[in-house]
């Protein structure tokens, strides 16, 4: 009797991952499915919103592995989620299309926002990476008094200009500056809020540090929108009227698939989505899986360079870097 060869590994493999890819397709094609036809009004679509690109990505591999053991219906499930995902972030991989070039006599700025976490201790780790950074402007989110304490010394070199408002409930937020603060507002919502006027070389630039509320986290409801919904409200209600150049950064809590994004990018422009590559995955800090910080800018500013930071200095969150020209007054 002829002894049969051993299957093929592809095979082997293909037996093994079959249950779980099939769980993975249906699963991912119907969260798409409930997103498409209730939009965000269901907290798993929310909470699937905040990972998309995390979610959606490994349809791509298991796709044509799929195919290629030639399992059709596994395949076939595997589908939306690798559409969706290639309609959604395959731009981001294509060569960046150029903003528009500033004169070379532009003057910079650079900003870096960072969620420095209210668990994070390791303050010498946050105070090497910011220097190694070197931001002319740095917002920070989440800052307690030990924060306070460590920080507002051991960067007094290199931040002439800080403007600290510690807490625990809400955490509170700060803005180091190698410009001048002229003047320095903080207020809570659900979560803390700052806004800064910065004496650009003669010219005032307003920065708004914001950290709205995770809908998972509010106070009053588990699972609701409306908190967020509030304060967002409140922000653009404070940036609207604003007729000077401004930067709106921070920690969202929300993905740049969401609603709540569309409502900042409808007024504002992405900084990392205009001159930045990739997906831009911000948290958790050890493995990014979402997109939850960013640099937005209004007119006045052209983008040169945006990225997320590889060093957390202890955070769970990834800084986000821009460096942007100032070309007039905003429009």
């Amino acid at each position: 009797m002829t002894e049969q060869p051993p299957p093929n590994i592809l095979v082997r493999l293909g037996h093994l991952l079959l249950w779980p890819l099939l769980l993975y397709g249906a699963g991912a094609s119907l969260l798409l499915l409930l997103r498409l036809l209730s939009g965000e009004s269901l907290w798993p679509v929310l909470l699937f919103n905040n990972f998309l690109p995390a979610l959606l990505l490994p349809a791509l591999l298991f796709l044509p592995l799929l195919l290629l053991l030639r399992r059709w219906r596994a395949a076939a499930l595997q589908a939306p989620p690798a559409l969706a995902f290639a309609l959604m972030y395959g731009t981001l991989f294509l060569p960046t299309v150029s903003a528009p070039t500033p004169a070379a006599d532009a003057p910079q700025i650079s900003v870096l926002t960072f969620n420095l976490s209210l668990r994070n201790r390791d303050f010498e780790a946050v105070v090497q990476m910011l220097r190694a950074v070197d931001a002319d402007v740095v917002a920070l989110q989440e800052v307690n008094r030990a924060a306070y304490f460590y920080l507002d010394d051991d960067l007094a070199d290199l931040y002439p200009y800080r403007a600290f408002h510690p807490d625990l409930q809400p955490p509170g937020q700060a803005v180091l500056s190698r410009f001048p603060i002229l003047e320095d507002n903080y207020w809570q919502v659900e979560r803390a809020h700052q806004r800064v006027l910065l004496d650009f070389g003669g010219t005032p630039i307003v920065l708004y540090n914001v950290h709205p509320v995770h809908f998972t986290l509010n106070r009053r409801v588990f699972f609701s929108f409306e908190a967020q919904q509030r304060e967002i409200d409140d922000i653009l209600a404070r940036t609207v009227n604003e007729n000077v150049p401004l930067l709106l950064v921070g920690d969202f809590n929300t993905s740049d698939q969401s609603a709540m994004y569309q409502r900042f990018a409808a007024l504002y422009s992405d900084a990392f989505r205009t001159v930045g590559s990739g997906l831009g995955l911000t948290f958790p800090g050890a493995l990014p899986l979402a997109r939850l910080d960013y640099v937005f800018y209004n007119p006045a500013f052209v983008p040169l360079e945006a990225l997320v930071w590889p060093d957390t200095g202890g955070s769970d969150h990834h800084p986000v870097f821009a460096r942007l020209a100032w070309v007039g007054q905003s429009g």
